[in-house]
């Protein structure tokens, strides 16, 4: 498959808001391209028994990956809950995120 999905990968880092509440605060954005895969239906029944529910995977050139924890797809933000390296490539499997505001 060709790499024709546009994401970003987000770099964060935690912090709180005026009232106390956890934000997460987006420091910057880097947009690469990757090919989108749905989740194996396995996968995704073994992470629901754990609490989880995955929603997508992405495919990305490993050297275009720097640990981040976050990546936003067709403006909606997620959380990368496991990486898998393939070759010269990574597997970033993720969950919408919805647990506390964003500051950009």
């Amino acid at each position: 498959m060709r790499p024709d999905t546009v994401i970003e990968l987000l770099k964060t880092e935690d912090g709180t808001n005026e009232n106390g509440f956890g934000v997460l605060n987006i420091l910057g954005r880097k947009t690469v391209f990757g090919e989108k895969y749905s989740i194996r239906s396995s996968e995704f029944y073994q992470a629901s028994q754990s609490g989880y529910v995955l929603e997508l995977m992405f495919q990305i050139y490993k050297l275009e990956y720097d640990s981040e924890k976050y990546l936003a797809y067709q403006s909606k933000i997620y959380k990368i809950i496991r990486t898998y390296e393939k070759n010269n490539k990574v597997e970033l499997v993720c969950q919408a995120y919805d647990e506390s505001p964003v500051r950009t």
